[in-house]
């Protein structure tokens, strides 16, 4: 990753960080959607219920159970043309997806 990170965003993230930035700017309340893949393990220690995410870089993520409306099991397979892994959801979401229905995308309104 270099060191100037807009240089590795992709056209999406170059948006969700424009709608980040203005809702910041306003003081808006915003609901955010993020989706973490990687193994997770509960957190020890003062923080009871915590739990972390390893991602696939090697750098770990903390979050509350409350913050979680989907959680979907992902498995290693192959790719058919390189022999390379892939990560692929296996099944759909453990909890169901009308959890999320009343979620509206940043600047929504």
């Amino acid at each position: 990753m270099s060191a100037d990170r807009s240089t590795d965003e992709t056209p999406s993230a170059r948006s969700a960080e424009t709608r980040l930035l203005d809702a910041a700017a306003k003081g808006d309340v915003v609901e955010l959607v993020v989706v973490l893949r990687g193994r997770v393990r509960r957190r020890p220690g003062k923080l009871q219920g915590a739990w972390t995410v390893r991602l696939g870089d090697g750098r770990y993520r903390a979050f509350s159970p409350e913050t979680v409306i989907a959680v979907t099991q992902v498995t290693k397979r192959r790719a058919r043309s390189t022999g390379d892994a892939q990560s692929a959801p296996q099944s759909a979401a453990l909890v169901p997806a009308n959890a999320v229905a009343s979620a509206a995308p940043l600047g929504a309104e």
